[in-house]
């Protein structure tokens, strides 16, 4: 949402979510519409009182929401449109191969271009990618020195380049099933059981439904599947498939033949792996892996998304600081600072690499602990995932294959499974499961919503290996918990303000950041020991579009500032609704922290930072 903030696009991004009070908890459920006394216990996680909650509203001004993957697609490819000028987007085009020009490419234009006369051919070093358009029975290619593969996790140009990946495939395999129901969303009630997920646990089954938005009516359930079922490929025009889905979401919703129309279902494997490299180079020519690509991680915590925008965002700057550079050095105009040498290019480049993978495999990590979190409510009622897969392990073996069809098999499965529900989940054993669901949740072994220290946290650079350390505990608080500070690599901190001689609007500190410019250098209040920008930089010098001091600008009061925040995000708790926590004292504190922490830019030294157009620190 920062980065979306950066672009503009925060206030649309946000304007898709359903209202806060339907995705701000998680619930623990028999059923959907069981009602609330039919609940084993609720996860409140943005209640003001949580620390992660209050510690990551002080931090951003650009709280979390909840947005369903094809709404925030459809906004975003409505903005690529908008940029006809700069982007030539196609549809219907499948990448069969990337040749380097040790393999042959870059010799010549790249066909179907929008070509004239006067255009010049690609540099001599441009790599190719060679695509099929499905309309056409030729290939066609394009030539380009930099070529980015957001091409998902089968990506044919991660292949194409030779890259491999690491980690674990398949730590389980689930049903996903895409279905909407105007008629579910009055019984569930979603103004007093609105949640984001809703754990669903009975004798008939376990599975996490998603709910992206209760009044549409729009709703995903992720059910965990075993053998021979892992192995369907999903087909709704199979009879036998169709039923198992929709006997599934008869037993999430508690009420068989309520009106729905299941829209798309599959099965999917949820792997846990990560690219070797996100760059590969060859004669100065360039093949970046961006988001699924380079990384795939398991879904608990939303890590995968967020992953890939950081991708995009920290290349970004990058690719444009050396095609300005390439620019200059082809034109006779007079050098603007932007121009890189060989050395100076290839280092740039490189830091993709170097400060991404390990941003990656830190999320890998919460990702993973996340989804052992998310089993630990039903195995503290004993309904514990590895006895079933050990069973379905069992009964898949190549003896049992040969002896027992597939039905067969599944249906021992499902009646062993379905008897430990059945023991253990029922009517006489209903209360002694909520204790137990209610006491993990209570003692913090859930599934959180919120990561502050890696939402917002991550460093580039050996200042994010502390954090690599130390196993389970990194993910808990404090360590849960994002401190600020201003060393190389970390985000620059974020801090309300308002700019003395202007007109009162109430801005971030993240937003003096100039994502389309160069380097920001931010200066400290004169104080011993802290000098004045030289002249070079007051005339913003080579890399710097603006100076900023912060004697110009004044910190809001966290009350004051609350309300501007929950204006934004529509949110109680943030308000100034819910403000118990915020005891007067306190808050006078923390403003007081924050007044000096903004005035000697967070103890900075030199009274000096230089803050790189995405915002982390150089």
């Amino acid at each position: 949402m920062e980065i979306f903030r950066t672009m503009g696009l925060e206030a649309a991004v946000r304007a898709l979510a359903p209202p806060p009070n339907q995705w701000s908890d998680f619930r623990y459920s028999h059923t959907l519409v069981g009602g609330s006394t039919d609940d084993f216990a609720a996860d409140r996680h943005l209640a003001a009182s949580r620390p992660r909650a209050r510690n990551l509203s002080r931090h951003t001004p650009s709280f979390i929401t909840h947005v369903s993957q094809p709404r925030l697609e459809a906004l975003l490819l409505d903005k690529v449109r908008e940029r006809a000028d700069m982007i030539d987007l196609r549809f219907g085009v499948d990448v069969r191969d990337v040749q380097f020009p040790a393999d042959g490419g870059g010799d010549g234009r790249a066909r179907g271009h929008r070509e004239n006369d006067h255009e010049k051919p690609p540099p001599p070093s441009a790599a190719k990618i060679v695509f099929q358009e499905r309309h056409s029975s030729s290939p066609s290619h394009m030539s380009s020195r930099f070529i980015c593969a957001a091409d998902g996790a089968a990506s044919p140009v991660r292949r194409a380049a030779g890259v491999a990946l690491q980690g674990e495939k398949a730590l389980e395999k689930f049903a996903s099933v895409h279905f909407t129901s105007r008629q579910l969303s009055p019984m569930v009630n979603p103004g007093a059981r609105g949640a984001m997920l809703y754990f669903v646990m009975n004798p008939s089954v376990i599975a996490c439904v998603v709910a992206h938005d209760i009044n549409a009516g729009s709703w995903v359930a992720q059910i965990p599947v075993f053998p021979p079922h892992a192995e369907s490929t999903g087909d709704e025009s199979d009879p036998a498939w169709r039923k198992y889905c929709e006997e599934a979401i008869d037993a999430c919703v508690g009420l068989p033949g309520l009106d729905r129309t299941i829209h798309s279902s599959r099965v999917w494997s949820m792997d846990m792996l990560c690219a070797d490299t996100f760059s590969v180079e060859q004669e100065r020519s360039w093949v970046f892996l961006v988001g699924d690509s380079a990384h795939q991680l398991p879904p608990s915590g939303g890590f995968g998304l967020n992953t890939g925008i950081q991708d995009a965002h920290n290349l970004a700057w990058k690719l444009a600081k050396a095609a300005k550079a390439a620019e200059s050095a082809r034109s006779a105009t007079t050098p603007d600072g932007t121009e890189l040498d060989q050395a100076e290019e290839d280092a740039l480049l490189h830091s993709y690499t170097h400060e991404r993978r390990p941003i990656a495999l830190d999320n890998l990590a919460v990702s993973k602990d996340n989804y052992l979190r998310g089993l630990s409510a039903p195995k503290a009622i004993g309904l514990n995932r590895e006895l079933i897969a050990f069973a379905s392990k069992a009964l898949d073996n190549p003896i049992a294959s040969a002896l027992l069809p597939s039905s067969l098999r599944a249906r021992l499965l499902e009646t062993g499974a379905s008897a430990g529900r059945m023991a253990l989940l029922s009517a006489p054993t209903r209360d002694f499961a909520s204790r137990r669901i209610e006491e993990v949740v209570q003692s913090g072994e859930a599934l959180p919503l919120l990561f502050p220290a890696y939402d917002i946290g991550y460093t580039y650079g050996a200042g994010g290996a502390a954090r690599r350390e130390g196993g389970r505990a990194r993910f808990q608080e404090p360590m849960a918990l994002y401190t600020p500070c201003v060393e190389s690599g970390s985000r620059f901190p974020h801090v309300w303000l308002r700019e003395k001689s202007g007109r009162g609007e109430v801005i971030s500190s993240l937003d003096l950041v100039d994502p389309r410019g160069g380097h920001v250098l931010f200066v400290a209040e004169q104080a011993d020991g802290l000098m004045a920008p030289s002249s070079e930089e007051e005339e913003g010098g080579e890399g710097v579009s603006v100076v900023v001091r912060t004697q110009d600008f004044e910190v809001v009061p966290m009350a004051e500032a609350l309300v501007e925040f929950g204006k934004c995000h529509g949110h109680a708790a943030f308000a100034g609704g819910d403000t118990s926590v915020w005891m007067e004292e306190e808050e006078r504190q923390e403003d007081d922290e924050a007044e000096a922490a903004w005035t000697s830019l967070w103890g900075a030294t030199s009274g000096r930072l230089w803050v790189r157009p995405d915002g982390h620190i150089a």
